[in-house]
């Protein structure tokens, strides 16, 4: 076997792992992607230049070939094209070809007399030649084979530079990557990878289809399944400047645990929302649809709804006034003092009643006393009024 593939995974034992019988000698070789070039001395067989399919390595297939009538001296792989340097022949000893399909079409070259060396770099070509009259080492500009579009099973470049657009079947991999006004369009999802070998999962975001930033895209991060515009596994730190939102998950949260909300440098959350509902201001653990660990201040007019207020404490820095539903001045005030307001906004004694009152008691009980240690004023159930007696007569 003339040609060979050797494993040289361990370069202290390299194996060969499989060759083909070329009938002549092989004279280049080289390999881009998933096919082997191979270039042989003429001495009498078909196909001076060969393209092998090395896609497995164990099995090599013959997938196209061509017959110069003389020997492949060099020969330089670059993107779609193929570099061949030939031994003395009619016509030209340097020829470029297009190896993109299985039918190589050859589009250009030039008669240096035998060409021994060929180098590929960007748009040059250097060529060693023999010893003709003239320079035996020449570079050509290539510029002339420039195309609108490359397809490459591989490419290596120091730098990269396109004009246009560029389009990737499978991956592209970069240590980094600017693009420019235009921006980066893919006709199915585009996720963007962070190398790590602590990462479970590398994926770092994920554009879902449409155009990002106009709104029909859905954007992940920490996920490759983004089930809305914008999904975040994991936690979110938004240091500084202020963020805007329509609505997350327009027009709603949604957590499959507790929600927590926190501010700068807070270790534990300021509010909760747990799984029923209940959202604590001061705990992790709301005991009712709206629970406050800690004073709170009530500035302007605060509404509440439903079963009314259970609280251990109130505290005003003012008066603090009670309302009912459709009423624009209070029902009861406590001032500052502790005066004890019902119809007026301005109590004067620990209980000032602005309106008339109405008493009932119960059997055996008085309806109205007024007394400290002894009694000095009281109403009965059946209407008798007692000054300093409990027990009036009339």
């Amino acid at each position: 076997n003339e040609f060979r593939i050797v494993d040289i995974s361990n370069p202290s034992r390299p194996a060969i792992v499989s060759g083909l019988d070329l009938g002549t000698h092989a004279s280049s070789v080289a390999v881009s992607g998933s096919f082997a070039y191979v270039g042989k001395t003429n001495n009498g067989v078909t196909d001076d230049f060969i393209v092998y399919d090395i896609s497995d390595p164990t099995s090599i297939a013959t997938t196209t070939g061509i017959d110069f009538g003389t020997s492949v001296n060099a020969l330089f792989i670059s993107g779609r094209y193929a570099y061949v340097g030939l031994n003395t022949a009619a016509g030209n000893d340097f020829r470029i070809l297009d190896i993109q399909n299985t039918s190589i079409a050859t589009i250009g070259g030039v008669d240096l007399g035998s060409v021994n060396t060929v180098f590929v770099s960007g748009k040059r070509a250097y060529i060693g030649t023999v010893s003709i009259a003239g320079s035996d080492f020449r570079i050509y500009d290539l510029t002339g084979i420039e195309t609108q579009s490359l397809l490459a099973h591989s490419l290596e470049a120091g730098q990269a530079q396109v004009r246009d657009s560029l389009t990737v079947g499978q991956g592209l991999f970069s240590n980094s990557l600017n693009v420019g006004l235009g921006g980066i369009q893919s006709t199915g999802p585009l996720s963007v990878f962070v190398a790590s070998t602590t990462q479970v999962s590398p994926v770092s975001a994920s554009f879902m289809g449409g155009s990002v930033g106009i709104g029909t895209s859905s954007i992940g991060v920490g996920t490759d399944t983004p089930g809305a515009l914008l999904s975040v596994n994991g936690n979110i730190l938004a240091q500084t400047g202020t963020s805007t939102f329509g609505g997350l998950i327009s027009p709603s949260v949604f957590s499959t645990t507790s929600l927590n909300f926190y501010t700068a440098s807070a270790a534990a959350p300021r509010v909760t929302i747990d799984t029923s509902g209940n959202v604590g201001i001061g705990t992790t653990s709301p005991g009712a649809l709206f629970s406050i660990n800690g004073p709170f201040l009530a500035q302007g007019t605060s509404t509440i709804l439903g079963g009314g207020l259970n609280t251990e404490a109130l505290q005003a820095t003012g008066t603090l006034a009670f309302y009912t539903a459709g009423t624009a001045a209070p029902r009861a005030v406590i001032d500052s003092s502790g005066n004890f307001g019902i119809g007026t906004t301005g109590p004067s004694a620990l209980l000032s009643v602005a309106g008339a009152g109405y008493f009932t008691g119960t059997a055996g009980s008085n309806v109205f006393t007024v007394g400290s240690t002894t009694t000095q004023f009281l109403v009965d159930t059946i209407g008798r009024v007692g000054v300093a007696t409990s027990s009036p007569l009339l």
